[in-house]
């Protein structure tokens, strides 16, 4: 059975952000997993800092892209210790356009 149309769409924004984890066998990074060669978390606090460097460094070249904004918002968010803010419309349209239905 072939993927629907919000699946295949689904792989190929993971395929160019360089997620390979939906990619099919056509894809020379398919099955390479982040988990390869890995070394462990010892100090979760630089690395948090870290991916929050690699953020915002990636929101300064590209600011239109709201999902980096977003994500480094919570992870500087996490790192004063507050929790993330709960959902919003656009959260919800997002969702709800993803899950296939396409907001009807």
């Amino acid at each position: 059975m072939a993927d629907s149309e919000a699946a295949r769409q689904r792989r190929r924004r993971a395929h160019t952000a360089g997620d390979h984890s939906l990619c099919t066998t056509r894809c020379d990074a398919a099955g390479v997993t982040a988990t390869q060669d890995a070394d462990p978390v010892t100090d979760p606090v630089a690395e948090r800092a870290a991916l929050a460097g690699r953020l915002a460094a990636a929101h300064r070249a590209d600011p239109g892209r709201a999902d980096l904004g977003r994500v480094l918002l919570q992870v500087l968010q996490a790192m004063e210790g507050k929790e993330p803010p709960e959902a919003d419309e656009v959260d919800k349209i997002r969702a709800e356009w993803e899950a296939g239905s396409g907001g009807v």
